[in-house]
């Protein structure tokens, strides 16, 4: 509090309250020197009025942030969605479709921006939130008796995300969404969530890991969380084939939490990682965020992360995500359908019955760049 006194003169007190704005004080109004008490009332009112403000620019100043489609620097700001973007780092470049981050974009295909003969605007039905919630989520039906991405169970498209946000650029980039198995759902022997995707162009990244697992690939990466027997969870990765040595190494042999899944002669780039490490429940939500961390050109320094409710479950590191410079992360996998990538389908796999679950508050950040 200023020492209201008649020390304080009516010129001192504006110079201090221009000080505190950070403007020239003659650009408001003067007063003229007077020496009744109410010119002193005056110009205490002027001070507090600047005050006020900047107050109030600094505590807007968050919002116009994220207006920009950046999440605020304030820790205390962040809670409300900090599952989503868990990493410590700041953003320097994100969007969001969750309607609980300021600046949301919209739950549509424009948004996701769907690379041409990679899914449509059929590719997912949206329907309205769950309960009392305005926004709109995605839902995946699957269909008694189907799996596999091409069963027209589930949903599988692929999606570039805004063009203001370039992942080709990054190093670093964390992908959350929230997902809703409804009550009773049986999750069979497993199934697939959405990820991210990665490559050494934009068609070897779209074409190569799913054309066949058994070749030796090194142009493409996919990674991305699975649901298995019980709804126990892991995360899938199909990893470059010339850091096989690392990556068995960091993956089979590391210290991650829950079972690991290592790749054999006919699958010898898919890693089942940290499965039972955590769990999906019917009827409760989950916000999934997973990190990812290229490697440099020729060295293993690559790292996996996953955050479950906010909370990092485990970190695998020493990874070669990217078997050369060309390699980039280029957007988001997004499919979910009964069945596990790189298991060969049987009648265990397919969905017992005609089931739910519901995707939304996709979000994604850069916190490094290349």
């Amino acid at each position: 509090m200023l020492p209201l006194h008649s020390q304080w003169t009516h010129r001192e007190l504006l110079n201090l309250s221009a000080v505190c704005t950070n403007v020239p004080h003659d650009i408001y109004l003067t007063l003229p020197a007077l020496k009744q008490p109410r010119a002193y009332h005056t110009t205490i009112l002027i001070a507090m009025w600047r005050l006020l403000r900047i107050s109030t620019f600094w505590l807007a100043l968050p919002l116009l942030h994220a207006s920009a489609r950046d999440v605020p620097r304030d820790s205390n700001a962040t809670d409300s969605f900090k599952d989503l973007f868990p990493v410590s780092n700041y953003p320097l470049k994100s969007w969001s479709m969750s309607h609980r981050v300021p600046g949301y974009f919209p739950t549509t295909p424009e948004t996701f921006n769907i690379p041409s003969g990679y899914g449509s605007a059929n590719s997912f039905a949206l329907v309205q939130g769950l309960g009392s919630a305005p926004f709109p989520v995605i839902n995946a039906t699957y269909v008694a008796g189907k799996y596999d991405p091409g069963s027209d169970s589930g949903f599988s498209f692929y999606a570039l995300g805004p063009e203001q946000v370039n992942l080709t650029t990054a190093k670093e980039v964390t992908m959350a969404y929230s997902v809703f198995f409804e009550e009773g759902f049986d999750f069979k022997v497993g199934g697939m969530l959405p990820g991210l995707y990665g490559g050494d162009s934009f068609e070897l990244a779209l074409n190569s890991c799913s054309d066949t697992l058994q070749n030796k690939i090194d142009s493409c990466f996919e990674i991305g969380p699975n649901w298995l027997a019980a709804g126990a969870g892991e995360v899938y990765a199909h990893l470059p084939f010339s850091g096989k040595t690392a990556n068995d190494q960091a993956i089979c042999h590391g210290n991650i939490p829950g079972g690991r899944e290592c790749p054999g002669n006919d699958y010898p780039q898919a890693y089942g990682i940290g499965f039972g490490a955590f769990q999906f429940t019917p009827g409760i939500r989950t916000t999934l965020a997973q990190r990812i961390l290229l490697n440099d050109a020729g060295q293993a320094n690559g790292e996996i992360e996953l955050y479950v409710n906010g909370t990092s479950i485990w970190r695998a590191e020493q990874l070669v995500i990217r078997a050369r410079e060309e390699g980039r992360i280029w957007g988001l996998q997004m499919r979910t359908y009964f069945g596990r990538a790189g298991i060969p389908p049987d009648g265990q796999d397919a969905s017992p019955n005609e089931q739910h679950a519901y995707f939304g508050d996709f979000s994604v950040a850069i916190t490094q760049d290349l």
